[in-house]
């Protein structure tokens, strides 16, 4: 396989059913030289699942759903590792109003019980992980012991919020209802404005890494709500 079709097959499934061949066309015709510009439209097309060919405005919007849900735990996980070394200013207040964020966002699903069944699925691992971490926590180790405490409650958490977004994009809008429009743009404005006031408090104490990666988020998170926008009202 060249290194143009490996690059292709970077892109989301849906770009490549509507316009893979032809980009990979282009591609091999241009050589080497294409490659850079493939790495940046597949980093430019992850970050807006809006616009990826969609057979409904349904499927768009459970899209969107996603990638809100996925910046939203992302931040609060960053957000949680930074709030642990520092005592972070409002940190109730900006983990609320987060939780506000993900909570709108939230689809509903269509078939409770199968839905259930596919979410205990996915989240069994991750619960165990974070249970063994609880259970290991309050049993009397020795001090080395807590490292591998510590990072079976992270890997817990991680795993838990990858697995979450395989959930919604794994049913997508056929077993969920997608958010409306204004529910989506709520959730996305909660979620930047929480993303932003904690990486400006945190830059107030000094946490420069954890800063950089909320606000990096907010911005995913702003433009995600540009996409979001009809055509005619951007720019």
């Amino acid at each position: 396989m060249s290194v143009e079709a490996r690059l292709v097959r970077l892109y989301p499934a849906a770009f490549r059913r509507a316009w893979g061949p032809d980009v990979e066309t282009e591609a091999r015709a241009a050589g080497w030289r294409s490659w850079p510009s493939l790495v940046a439209g597949v980093v430019d097309m992850w970050l807006h699942p809006a616009i990826w060919p969609a057979r409904s405005t349904a499927e768009r919007r459970a899209r969107v759903t996603t990638a809100l849900v996925a910046v939203g735990l992302a931040g609060w996980l960053v957000g949680h590792a930074g709030a642990e070394q520092h005592a972070l200013p409002a940190h109730t207040a900006c983990t609320t109003l987060l939780l506000l964020g993900l909570g709108l966002a939230a689809p509903w699903p269509r078939a409770l019980v199968a839905t259930a069944r596919r979410v205990a699925h996915l989240l069994a691992a991750p619960a165990l992980l974070g249970a063994a971490a609880v259970a290991m926590a309050r049993s009397d180790l020795p001090p080395p012991a807590a490292v591998t405490v510590l990072a079976t409650w992270w890997m817990a958490l991680g795993i838990g919020a990858v697995q979450v977004c395989r959930v919604l994009a794994s049913l997508g809008p056929d077993a969920l209802v997608p958010p409306s429009p204004v529910r989506l743009r709520a959730a996305g404005h909660a979620l930047v404005a929480a993303l932003a006031t904690a990486g400006a408090l945190f830059l107030v104490t000094g946490d420069v890494p954890a800063a950089t990666g909320v606000l990096l988020l907010a911005a995913v998170g702003v433009g995600t709500l540009r996409d979001l926008e009809p055509q005619g009202k951007q720019g």
